[in-house]
C-alpha cells in the first residue's frame, strides 16, 4: 500500500511538472511571437510559474472538460478581431449570430476591459485562504493563471487588449490540452529557499554586485533583480515598523 501512494504521488509530481513545463512553453511561444523581448517574457514566466507554486502548492487540481467560460472567450476573440479591422456585418457572419448581439458583445467586452483595468489600478487582490483555495476548482485555477499573465504582461509594459489576448490563448491551451486529467499535482515552492536567495541577493548588492552581475549569478533577469531588492527592502522597513511598536508597547 506505501509503495502504490509513494508511485501515485510520484506520477501526480509528474503530471504537474508536465503541466508547468507545457504552461512556461506556451507562454513564452506567444510573446516571442509578438515581438516581446526575451529578458521580459523570460521573467514574465517564471513570474507565473512562482506565483502557481505560491498560491497552488501541494493541491492536486482536476480541470473539467466543459467550462462555463466558453462564451467569455468567444467574446474576447470578437472584441480583438474588431480591434483589427474587422467589421460587425464579417463577424456577425462568423460567428453566427446577429449585428445586433455582435454591438452588446463589443460593448459589454469594453466594459469589462475598463473595469479590469480600473480594479488593477484601485486595488489590491488578497491572497486566497487555504481553505479558499482547497475549495477551488480547476475554472477558479485557469482563471487565475489567465489574471497573473495578463498582469504580468502588462507590468512589462504591454498594451492590455494584447495581454488579454495572450492570457485567454493560454487559457483555451490548457482548458483544451489538460482538461479531463485527474491530479495535476502542483508542486510546491520551497519557501526558504526563496527567501534565503532573496536575503542572499540584497545583501550581495549592498556589497557592491551589480544587478547585471547578480542577474547571471541567479540566472534570472535584471528586472526580476530589482523587484527582487523592492521586495526586501519592504519587508525590511516593515520589520523595523514592528519591532519599534513592540519596543513601544514593552
Amino acid at each position: 500500500m506505501a509503495t502504490e501512494r509513494f508511485n501515485g504521488r510520484a506520477k501526480q509530481g509528474a503530471v504537474g511538472e508536465a503541466f508547468l513545463t507545457d504552461l512556461k512553453f506556451q507562454i513564452a511561444r506567444l510573446l516571442c511571437l509578438e515581438g516581446i523581448k526575451k529578458e521580459s517574457a523570460i521573467a514574465i514566466v517564471e513570474g507565473v510559474s512562482e506565483h502557481l507554486m505560491h498560491q497552488w502548492g501541494g493541491m492536486a487540481i482536476y480541470i473539467p472538460k466543459k467550462l462555463s467560460k466558453k462564451n467569455n472567450l468567444r467574446n474576447i476573440d470578437i472584441y480583438a478581431e474588431y480591434k483589427n479591422g474587422r467589421s460587425c456585418q464579417n463577424l456577425a457572419c462568423k460567428h453566427g449570430l446577429s449585428v445586433l448581439d455582435i454591438g452588446k458583445i463589443l460593448h459589454k467586452t469594453r466594459e469589462q476591459i475598463r473595469l479590469d483595468s480600473q480594479r488593477r489600478v484601485s486595488s489590491t487582490t488578497n491572497s486566497p485562504s487555504g481553505n479558499e483555495k482547497h475549495r477551488a476548482f480547476g475554472q477558479e485555477f485557469l482563471e487565475d493563471i489567465e489574471t497573473e499573465v495578463i498582469e504580468g504582461l502588462c507590468r512589462y509594459g504591454v498594451h492590455q487588449q494584447l495581454a488579454m489576448v495572450i492570457g485567454t490563448k493560454i487559457y483555451k491551451h490548457l482548458a483544451h490540452c489538460w482538461a479531463g486529467i485527474s491530479n495535476i499535482y502542483i508542486p510546491t515552492m520551497i519557501g526558504n529557499t526563496i527567501l534565503e536567495r532573496n536575503a542572499e541577493i540584497y545583501t550581495s548588492f549592498k556589497n557592491g554586485a551589480s544587478h547585471r552581475e547578480l542577474a547571471a549569478k541567479h540566472n534570472i533577469t535584471p528586472r526580476q533583480i530589482y523587484d527582487i531588492l523592492k521586495k526586501v527592502r519592504e519587508q525590511r522597513r516593515e520589520e523595523a515598523k514592528r519591532r519599534v511598536t513592540q519596543t513601544l508597547k514593552t
